[in-house]
């Protein structure tokens, strides 16, 4: 197995971890839960350009790399849901995990038929909405866990306000990417669906 393999693989170890921290309820988890998140993220962009630099792409990377990272991306936002600082919709979240189901399910048909979907720019975009919004929700939720022990770092209650603000006009912008991104696939993919029907 090749280094860029072996980093996916830890990559799904990690997003384990991420989420039995991120629900444990355990003193300082959520700050840890941001970092292991932050470094999943950085070993996907590490393991990418390994395999293109090094040549080692293989068909394992090309399903598992993808995989791995809604893996991350939807485990993080479905922990969301039960964590009472954030409460996030079950709305949103059904949204982007309906969105992956069918891209992914798009992706097995084109495949069947010896066609490849490749990503656009707008499910990069997509993406980068996501991991922000996920970061910005970490980051908040690390700010109040660490204002419970040290409240000499607590922000002003104006300040407060607009980073949840902040973050709510970042979930909105990722359920739109999110909605946008799966319309461009479905409008590209839509001949292979009519030539299946």
């Amino acid at each position: 197995m090749n280094i860029a393999n072996k980093l996916t693989l830890c990559r799904l170890l990690g997003t384990v971890l991420f989420i039995a921290l991120l629900l444990s309820g355990l003193p300082y988890t959520k700050s840890i839960s941001l970092i292991i998140f932050i470094i999943a993220c950085l070993t996907d962009w590490i393991d990418g350009k390994l395999a293109r630099r090094l040549q080692i792409e293989s068909d394992f990377g090309r399903l598992m790399d993808p995989l791995v990272d809604k893996i991350l991306m939807t485990s993080a936002f479905i922990a969301f849901i039960e964590i009472p600082e954030i409460s996030l919709s079950s709305v949103i979240v059904i949204i982007i995990i309906g969105r992956e189901f069918c891209i992914t399910g798009l992706r097995l048909l084109a495949a069947s038929k010896g066609t490849i979907i490749p990503a656009d720019v707008l499910g990069k975009h997509k993406t980068i909405s996501q991991v922000t919004a996920i970061i910005s929700i970490l980051v908040y939720l690390s700010y109040l866990e660490l204002n419970r022990s040290f409240s000499f770092i607590a922000l002003p209650a104006g300040l407060e306000k607009f980073y949840v603000f902040y973050i709510n006009s970042v979930l909105v912008i990722t359920v739109i990417m999110t909605l946008v991104s799966g319309f461009s696939y479905l409008r590209k993919s839509w001949t292979l669906i009519k030539s299946d029907v």
